[in-house]
């Protein structure tokens, strides 16, 4: 260095290098102090005072600050398993070099910021290895990899997908006729509904062909990021019956009478139709007839309509009586009569419970025989037969009166050709299962009593919605919906165990109780005089009315409201702690 120094030491640095000038004889030496900023080594020992230094000393300075910039990687997993997504990102921070210095005696070393330094981004080995290491092994995309490892923004890139299983095609059992459970009524563009869009009973001729069964496909196999299998959902089999008037053939059902089609439950079946012309009046008789039936007049007086399916009364009711297990339409008005709908008679009700009690006992009985054999009780020391009736004689009381009344049931319903009765009755000898030799046949019967019930209930069960347009001192109760789409009710007690509906907007109900299960939608109820209206449902019912005079009485499960002066937007339920709740504006 020629620089003037007058013969004293003197240091400086310049581009990270360090450069010391030792001083003349007799003339101090260059120092160095120590630094916040930068650590200083001489002779590879770190220095926390001022320290003399010469050209033969090894001088190392090491910023202390000097940050390593981090990489960030986020792998997401989608709750089902199915796809991963990846959200990379590298930091940036200062890059510090020495500061130049001037040549000095002295020198206290410190930084300057030169640059931003970034984290290195991921190779594409080393991002696959991070998902290896998770477990993510299945589906992933080469392509994504490699976009991520090249791009600055990643955020949320799906890098690996998994297979989704495919789904089975459940098997279909087809109608190729209007199933009365779906038949609808259809809504202008106002909301207003068409009364008369449920259409005529459809009819079918011997030979037809009615419905199939469809054969779906099972679903295949997939599988998630971590190359686990994901099985899909078993295929719902179903299978088709015959009941009257139908015949199957491989997978398809055929109509073997003329008459209306039904499906009710996997079981197709023709009911014969029965077709008044004129009046049903004193010269015609009363009309009892098990299958469907359509008046194409009126009924008269004291006249009464049973049909074991729908009736249609293309007129009026005047004083008369219906009785029907399936549906119930009359266009015109109903007058100071009787309708029943969906009803069924008090021993075939008896019947099905007796039936519903002894599969309950068997049942019980077969679980109690899972458990011994489970805990390995049952040894070769005891007879099946035996353990059988042990069990009966100490947990199911009266059972063998349930089985002679059951018997009873079946004679007396003339249901002795069934399986279930022949078992029932072959098995039985003094009144009591003794009979039974092994397990398996207990589990037998619990299969016919569970296939009796079944049976039992797809006849018993039959939904009635009756369709109306006025009904003036009648009592009229179904087992369905009933629609009203005229002037509406009067004077009348009507019980639904669905809901009642008034589709016109002038329906007015005028006297009488209007009582349903579940729901209750009416126009106009009561009269400026304030004449009595009950409206009534279920606790977990709602009544719903447009427009209501004063002396209008709701009633939800056990609690009531009356009315006290006209109002509309009426809503009617019970709140989270049981109180009436009743909302609605002034009139």
């Amino acid at each position: 260095m020629e620089v003037k120094t007058n013969g004293l030491g003197v240091i400086k640095v310049e581009n990270n290098k360090i450069f010391v000038l030792n001083p003349e004889e007799g003339k101090l030496p260059a120092r160095i102090l120590p630094s916040p900023e930068v650590e200083i080594k001489i002779d590879s020992k770190i220095i926390t005072e001022p320290v003399e230094v010469f050209q033969e000393n090894v001088v190392e300075f090491t910023i202390k600050n000097q940050e390593k910039p981090k990489r960030h990687l986020n792998i997401e997993i989608s709750e089902d398993k199915i796809e991963a997504k990846v959200t990379m990102k590298e930091e940036k921070c200062n890059l510090y070099k020495i500061k130049d210095s001037q040549i000095s005696p002295i020198l206290r070393p410190t930084i300057e910021v030169i640059g931003e330094l970034t984290a290195p981004r991921y190779t594409e080995s080393e991002l696959t290895m991070e998902l290896n290491k998770l477990g993510i092994i299945y589906g992933l995309d080469n392509e994504a990899i490699k976009y991520c490892c090249e791009n600055d923004i990643i955020e949320s890139i799906s890098i690996a997908i998994g297979k989704e299983p495919i789904k089975p095609i459940d098997d279909e059992i087809k109608a190729y006729f209007n199933v009365m459970d779906e038949k609808k009524l259809v809504e202008d563009d106002n909301g207003r509904v068409d009364f008369k869009s449920i259409g005529e009973v459809e009819t079918v001729e011997s030979g037809d062909l009615i419905g199939e069964l469809k054969i779906g496909k099972n679903g295949k196999i997939g599988f998630n990021v971590y190359g686990q299998v994901i099985k899909p959902p078993k295929r719902k089999v179903k299978t088709i019956k015959n009941g009257k008037g139908v015949n199957i053939v491989g997978n398809r059902a055929y109509a073997t009478i003329s008459g209306k089609p039904y499906l009710r439950s996997n079981t197709f079946s023709v009911e014969e139709v029965f077709n008044v012309d004129g009046d049903v009046d004193i010269s015609k008789g009363n009309i009892r007839f098990i299958g469907d039936v359509i008046v194409h007049g009126n009924v008269k007086d004291d006249m009464k309509v049973e049909s074991g399916n729908s009736i249609i009364i293309h007129g009026n009711v005047l004083r008369g009586a219906l009785n029907a297990e399936g549906d119930i339409e009359v266009k015109g008005n109903i007058i100071s009569s009787n309708i029943l709908g969906g009803n069924i008679g008090a021993d075939y009700s008896k019947y099905i419970e007796q039936v519903e009690k002894i599969h309950e006992k068997i049942f019980n009985l077969c679980e109690n025989l899972y458990k011994i054999n489970s805990s390995n009780n049952l040894t070769n020391q005891i007879k099946e037969k035996d353990l059988i009736n042990a069990i009966i004689d100490a947990r199911f009381k009266n059972f063998n009166m349930d089985i002679y009344n059951l018997i009873n049931s079946m004679k007396s319903q003339k249901d002795i050709q069934c399986d279930l009765y022949k078992f029932v009755s072959v098995k039985m000898c003094n009144c009591y299962f003794d009979s039974f030799k092994t397990i398996n046949e207990v589990i037998y019967m619990e299969k016919l009593l569970k296939e009796k019930i079944e049976e039992l209930n797809s006849k018993i069960y039959k939904r009635c919605d009756m369709y109306i347009t006025y009904a003036q001192d009648c009592n009229i109760g179904v087992t369905g919906n009933i629609y009203i789409d005229g002037k509406g009710i009067y004077k009348s007690n009507v019980s639904s165990l669905d809901s009642i509906y008034f589709i016109n907007d002038k329906s007015t109900i005028r006297g009488g109780v209007i009582s349903a299960e579940n729901e209750i939608k009416a126009k106009i109820v009561g009269t400026p005089n304030g004449v009595m209206n009950v409206l009534k449902v279920k606790d977990k019912g709602h009544i719903y009315v447009a427009m209501a005079y004063y002396n209008t009485k709701f009633i939800i499960g056990n609690k009531k409201y009356v009315l006290e002066e006209p109002s509309k937007d009426i809503h009617v339920y019970l709140d989270k702690d049981d109180e009436i709740c009743v909302e609605k504006l002034k009139l």
